[in-house]
């Protein structure tokens, strides 16, 4: 049987189903984040906030070119088009819109009518997991889906005519991916790899020798184009990944295992044991599987005020012993969806042998035309028929997937992890929740496939299996309502609740519980009295399927409200009371903030504020911003806070207002600067009565330019952390090198403070293309550290008086010139190369060849799918 059935759409319908389901999928996100989109609004993304688009859209230039791994992506152009806050929540829509696009274009390819098509791209773009993932701002994830989704489509091309462009496509989507999110692209190359090669199998199988020798001569053609595309466009992203990505995970592997303690605190743990609780954190908890199939049982996000998660995810691996670490921590649902799933449970039991009537071509829809009808090619051309086997083969596979992708997704929690854990490179792969992301697409697909029997005639028994498990289901969530859920009470304890506020919030937490338990059993029956219509042996109306799209998509959205949750972002440009006293002490330069006050945490972009002067420093290859701060709590383990904000560069910390009254005015360490508040107009001065944080200023702040007379080396970083952590280091006179140095003239004896270098051109002066330092008249011959945003991630050199100078890393964190004593100009600047940006221009020709030779010669082979 095959897909090619008549389905009363009309030709223009048929022919742009993945445009209209773009447009389809973009709508129902904007929508969804019609709040974020109000005026002076935006998402709340942490890993994905308006500085970074700030950033693009001020640094595309060097980040294309001096970056060692960053290229060109869909969402580029989209902080020149928007304003920066439209633009960080756009970005997410238009990345949801073009995978229902790849989606809904690859199951056109394998004939699915569009109805069908249309379910499966939705199921996919709104996936839970994936889809509310923009509420932690995983961007790169996004990015990666988009490309890889495009992927399937280029290899069913490749496979099937052998053309050119589509290896040039594949080479291109594939590097963007890369870029996006390198673990889960590497382990989805395994998935893409077993399909080409199951694919290629079965279609060497099928053709004539004559016809393989011909094909072969056009995939070794197309091989070779589609290696030089990698290369060309590419090889800065590919080396990046399998050096520093590679690197930064081993180092992060070991920090961990150096900080882990057992349950009793008393020894380390072995290196194997450390890489393993390190694999496998983030595992599954085989308890959380029912939320597989009803949404946010548990509640909603860690933390969200309108419903705290109170599962087991992100809980630490040895927080039940030691009752440290994160009790848990998320920030997405892993709803798979009830129509979805209903349907992909059929797809893939369609595999099964069925017993089917001969059904009358008046119900079959291949009944002789009538006098004076319409043939049926007027309303939707017939499809090419198709191999059944290339069908059976494809479902095969999206059913092991999904299976597969389960199984591994529990982690520690299934001995089938430790047989992923043993292959080469795999105990590098952290969370092994991400292979719900492959569940997520096997889904997907299979309930494009699931919903198009539907339509056509067969599948009874598997349609009867189907609508039964739909049936359970309903039954059994609606009995859900009915029990008290395990675990609530200890987890209202761990959270912190007390007194009236247990009571309260268990009322809110058992509201949210009964109230999707009651939703999902609703749509968990309309798709089973579809299946069961299905299974009686008629044929099913076509807008049966077109109700089912839009239940599934109303569902999928019901799910994921929740975790839109905009801020002001207004507060970056209102008037800041804080600053401004900052400025009128002239101690703005470099500040950062540090510390939690109440109500912070509801005012996020105020942070960024002070981020935007923030010193960045070096973190270690394919580490993130955040990062170093994160380094320095682990390693610089000291009861004295003061000592390791010196560190960060920390220059101003927020208060709450109890431990701000408690604290003297003045001490050697610290100076208060006053007391503020929010409100609607930003950040201003308030009497403590009417306060909600104080803030303070640091004595012993280390500006982002300073020459230091004194250092000290240390062969490695671990060596360094050692040296820093000494109390009787004082980091504002002596620094530490790691690597080779220079010989220190004053490594005994009296050492001078490090003397401040003027800021003579500043990140935003210079366009993020360099900074500029001028040494003072008595600045001692020595050291110049440096802390600047624009030196991280990138290739830079420096230049002492327009000489070029050895860049060394100071203190793990920083870097440093050589510089002799007295004035001199000290210039950082972001290495620019060139041949990148011929290669990205030679890459866009041969894209634009590609497309034009695909228009230009439509193939005419036909899909080997149904």
């Amino acid at each position: 049987m095959c897909y090619s059935y008549p389905v009363p759409m009309k030709k223009t319908l048929s022919r742009f189903l993945p445009l209209f389901a773009a447009l389809i999928a973009a709508a129902a996100a904007l929508f969804l984040f019609r709040a974020a989109l109000a005026p002076g609004h935006t998402l709340l993304s942490p890993d994905s906030q308006i500085y970074m688009f700030a950033h693009w859209r001020h640094d595309a230039l060097h980040q294309l070119l001096g970056g060692r791994y960053e290229v060109p992506t869909f969402d580029t152009p989209l902080c020149w088009l928007f304003p920066l806050n439209v633009a960080s929540t756009v970005s997410y829509a238009f990345a949801t819109a073009l995978l229902a696009f790849g989606t809904a274009l690859y199951l056109r390819h394998w004939k699915c009518p569009p109805a069908a098509a249309l379910l499966g791209a939705l199921a996919l773009a709104f996936s839970g997991y994936h889809f509310t993932l923009f509420s932690a701002g995983h961007r790169g994830y996004f990015i990666m889906m988009v490309y890889a989704i495009f992927l399937l489509s280029a290899i069913d091309g490749m496979v099937e005519t052998g053309r050119w462009p589509y290896f040039v496509f594949a080479a291109v989507c594939a590097v963007s991916a890369l870029r996006g999110q390198p673990d889960i692209f590497a382990i989805w190359c395994g998935v893409l790899a077993l399909y080409a090669l199951l694919r290629l199998v079965f279609r060497i199988r099928a053709t004539t020798r004559a016809a393989r020798l011909r094909m072969a001569a056009r995939w070794a053609a197309g091989v070779a184009v589609g290696v030089a595309t990698l290369l060309l466009f590419g090889y800065p992203t590919i080396r990046y990944t399998l050096t520093d990505v590679v690197a930064g995970r081993e180092a992060q592997i070991a920090d961990s295992a150096r900080n882990s303690k057992t349950a009793d605190d008393s020894e380390e743990p072995t290196d194997d044991s450390a890489r393993w609780d390190f694999a496998t954190s983030w595992s599954l908890p085989p308890a959380e599987l029912p939320e597989l199939v009803c949404a946010n049982l548990c509640g909603y996000d860690s933390g969200n005020a309108k419903g705290p998660y109170w599962g087991s995810i992100g809980r630490d691996v040895h927080y039940a012993e030691t009752k440290q670490g994160f009790f848990n921590f998320r920030q997405h649902t892993i709803y798979l969806g009830a129509i979805p799933l209903l349907f992909a449970l059929f797809g893939a039991l369609s595999l099964l042998p069925n017993r089917t009537r001969k059904v009358p071509p008046s119900q079959r829809g291949d009944a002789p035309q009538r006098q004076g009808e319409v043939p049926h090619s007027a309303e939707s051309p017939p499809l090419p028929e198709p191999h059944p086997a290339d069908t059976r083969l494809v479902i095969a596979f999206w059913s092991i997937v999904a299976l597969g992708s389960l199984i591994l997704a529990l982690g520690r929690y299934t001995p089938a992890y430790r047989l992923f854990y043993s292959l080469p490179m795999m105990s590098g792969i952290r969370g092994p929740m991400k292979f719900l992301h492959f569940t997520e697409v096997s889904v997907a697909m299979l309930a494009g496939f699931g919903s198009a029997k539907m339509l056509q005639n067969g599948g009874r028994r598997s349609a009867l299996a189907a609508g039964l498990a739909g049936i359970v289901a309903l039954l059994l969530l609606l009995a859900a309502t009915l029990r008290d859920p395990a675990g609530l009470n200890d987890a209202l304890v761990a959270m912190g609740a007390t007194g009236n506020n247990t009571d309260t919030l268990r009322t809110i937490l058992l509201g949210i519980r009964a109230q999707t338990l009651m939703l999902t059993a609703l749509f968990f029956g309309l798709g089973a009295v579809a299946l069961l219509f299905r299974a009686s042996g008629r044929a099913c109306p076509s807008w049966v399927a077109w109700v089912l799209v839009a239940a599934a998509l109303c569902d999928s959205m019901r799910a994921a409200s929740p975790y839109v949750n905009p801020v002001n972002a207004r507060l970056l440009t209102l008037s800041n009371s804080l600053v401004e006293s900052l400025r009128k002490t002239g101690q703005l330069e470099g500040s950062s903030w540090a510390g939690q006050a109440g109500g912070l945490e509801n005012y996020r972009p105020f942070a960024e504020t002070f981020n935007r002067h923030m010193p960045c420093a070096d973190p270690r290859p394919g580490q993130g911003r955040e990062d170093f701060a994160i380094q320095a709590a682990m390693h610089f383990r000291t009861e004295d806070t003061f000592r390791r904000w010196q560190l960060l560069g920390t220059r101003l910390v927020i208060a709450p207002m109890e431990e701000y009254s408690a604290m003297p005015q003045d001490s050697r360490q610290f100076t208060k600067l006053g007391t503020y508040a929010f409100t609607r107009n930003g950040v201003v001065s308030a009497p403590a009565g009417q306060a909600q944080f104080g803030a303070l200023v640091l004595r012993n702040w280390i500006p982002n330019g300073s020459a230091y007379s004194s250092w000290e080396s240390a062969e490695n970083d671990e060596a360094a952390w050692a040296v820093l952590a000494n109390p009787g280091l004082d980091l504002s006179r002596r620094l530490v090198v790691t690597g080779k140095a220079p010989e220190c003239s004053r490594a005994t004896g009296l050492i001078q403070p490090a003397v401040k270098a003027e800021t003579v051109v500043g990140e935003a002066d210079g366009n993020y293309r360099k900074v500029v330092f001028a040494t003072a008249d008595d600045s001692p011959e020595g050291l110049l550290l440096v802390r600047n945003t624009f030196l991280g991630f990138r290739e830079v050199e420096a230049l002492v008086d327009g000489v070029s100078e050895e860049i060394l890393r100071a203190d793990v964190l920083y870097r440093a010139v050589h510089v002799p004593s007295g004035r001199h100009m000290v210039e950082f600047r972001i290495v620019l190369h060139w041949w990148i940006a011929a290669a990205y221009g030679a890459t866009a020709l041969l894209l634009i060849a590609a497309a034009v030779a695909l228009f230009r010669r439509p193939s005419n082979t036909p899909s080997s799918c149904a």
